[in-house]
């Protein structure tokens, strides 16, 4: 029994130090035995086992990050929308501003082809006030026959009552 505890002991010195692989794929029964006497499998655990923690975190991380940035890319997008829905209010408005404009200037440029139209029936009337004026004026010192001073009364009542409703025209009403 010492002899074979003896040869144990000797394999496994001789295993730990011909050991090179500690993947139990490529070594071998050697290689497995040796790896268990000395933890080697163990240690490839746990390194394995850190690794993948470390790509866990890393993993957590990076989708912890997609998420913000769905989430910030939302947050833009309906900004955008906003953005773009005020836009749309205010070229409404300068569209309302535009007509508005458009028809004060056509009115505008009515209210002066009236004005020109009154001021031309103003000068109309004018120059029938002194045409009747100059009638009145040679009816008053004309030596006539009466019929012919009648005739002229009622060619200048006749003017006066165009000349008086070219006034109330003017006058609006």
């Amino acid at each position: 029994m010492i002899r074979t505890a003896t040869l144990a002991t000797f394999l496994s010195s001789l295993l730990v130090a011909c050991q090179t692989v500690d993947d139990p794929r490529q070594g071998g029964l050697f290689n497995g035995i040796a790896n268990l006497a000395t933890g080697g499998y163990e240690q490839r655990i746990t390194a394995r086992q850190t690794e993948l923690q470390g790509r866990e975190s890393t993993q957590t991380r990076l989708q912890d990050q997609t998420v913000a940035l769905q989430q910030e890319h939302i947050q833009l997008q309906q900004e955008l929308t906003a953005a773009g829905a005020r836009l749309d209010k205010l070229e409404t408005s300068i569209q309302a501003q535009q007509a508005r404009l458009e028809r004060e200037r056509r009115l505008q440029a009515a209210d002066r082809a009236g004005l020109r139209r009154q001021q031309a029936r103003i000068q109309q009337a004018e120059a029938n006030a002194h045409t009747i004026r100059t009638q009145l004026q040679r009816a008053g010192q004309a030596n006539q026959p009466a019929g012919d001073s009648r005739h002229q009364l009622q060619e200048i009542q006749q003017r006066l009552d165009g000349l008086n409703d070219l006034v109330k025209t003017l006058a609006g009403g």
